[in-house]
């Protein structure tokens, strides 16, 4: 699925598309604990008109892995609980907007300074002339909670 999604991330910039599009992913919170836990984001991608696909793709900062997912719109793909690096989540059927799921990532105990979600993008294909969009999300900084704060909830 990688050279898939490579595959479409190299393609121009769709031109002539009549879709408005955005990506937001929200955590459960910006900080993560010394000891180790877990952190949810939430996705949701809104669009105008009608898809014949849609594709997300997030890169988890080192230390983080995937665990599960959750939500109304839970894509058809997605990665193995334990996946590090890219994620990759993929719909055969996409689902009128706007569409959200939730994903739990868990990140090891010992890791230290601002950690980094990066790379977050909803490629959309358009049932309306086959054009193609992408909607771009910045990326996510954790930072290190300090001993008295909270952090590493989920």
């Amino acid at each position: 699925m990688k050279r898939l999604f490579a595959g479409i991330l190299l393609l121009v910039f769709g031109a002539g598309v009549a879709c408005a599009q955005t990506l937001t992913v929200t955590p459960s919170t910006t900080t993560y604990a010394a000891s180790g836990g877990t952190v949810t984001l939430v996705f949701q991608v809104t669009y105008s008109g009608s898809l014949s696909a849609l594709g997300v793709q997030v890169t988890a900062p080192v230390g983080w892995s995937y665990q599960t997912i959750a939500g109304p719109n839970t894509p058809s793909f997605a990665p193995r609980g334990g996946t590090t690096g890219t994620l990759e989540f993929a719909y055969l059927n996409v689902q009128p907007s706007p569409v959200s799921f939730s994903i739990s990532c868990a990140y090891e105990a010992g890791l230290t300074g601002n950690r980094a979600f990066t790379g977050m993008v909803a490629i959309l294909r358009d049932t309306v002339g086959g054009g193609r969009v992408d909607a771009l999300a910045p990326d996510l900084v954790f930072t290190l909670a300090t001993s008295g704060g909270g952090g590493g909830g989920g």
